[in-house]
């Protein structure tokens, strides 16, 4: 996404966890990279035009104090794109098995490399087909690490989104239920009345 914004000449500052992630960014688009958590922006409120947060959010460890720190530094008028995983979908079954005991042989040595041995390959052979030969093992590894290995994921209705909108100041501008996909996505517009830095109820 960062690299999509440098090639239109936008200015953004790139976030993750990830230190190796934030240089590889930085060396490929030369744009400013800051490694932090979402549960922490160190933004001030009420500063960023435009937001992206695609699936990010379920996987921490509070996906509301997520969500909020995304609303506070938004600008008034300010709009913020928001994938998150979706209830009731099939990724939710498989993240509940196989992923369950994929979580749990990548807890031992020996296991890892049972995982990397034969569950892996076979993930890799199904999207290669999918993808009719354009998946890389290494874009396949990723998305099997993203999608089994991972230990926190939540899965958010719409309802609960619509809710945290009505608590953080914002209103949904555009939803997509993305059917065939295991995320669904929000535009979400902040609220030009409401005042930025009251704080958020983490309780909700």
């Amino acid at each position: 996404m960062t690299s999509s914004l440098a090639a239109r000449n936008l200015r953004s500052i790139g976030l993750d966890l990830s230190l190796k992630s934030i240089q590889s960014m930085r060396e490929t688009t030369g744009k400013i990279g800051i490694v932090a958590s979402n549960l922490s922006l160190p933004f001030p409120d009420g500063i960023a035009d435009r937001m992206i947060s695609d699936g990010v959010i379920h996987h921490t460890t509070s996906p509301f104090n997520a969500f909020a720190e995304c609303c506070r530094v938004l600008k008034p008028g300010g709009l913020l794109y928001l994938a998150v995983y979706k209830p009731g979908g099939r990724y939710q079954s498989l993240y509940g098995f196989p992923g369950a005991v994929i979580r749990s042989l990548m807890k031992r040595r020996i296991g890892e490399v049972i995982v990397l041995s034969t569950m892996m390959p076979l993930y890799y052979l199904v999207r290669w087909v999918k993808s009719r030969g354009r998946t890389s093992w290494h874009g396949a590894k990723n998305l099997f690490y993203d999608y089994f290995v991972t230990p926190i994921v939540a899965f958010l209705p719409r309802a609960t989104i619509e809710q945290w909108c009505l608590t953080c100041g914002v209103e949904v501008v555009k939803f997509d239920a993305n059917p065939s996909l295991n995320v669904h996505s929000f535009l979400l517009c902040r609220l030009a009345t409401t005042g930025i830095g009251t704080g958020f109820d983490s309780s909700k």
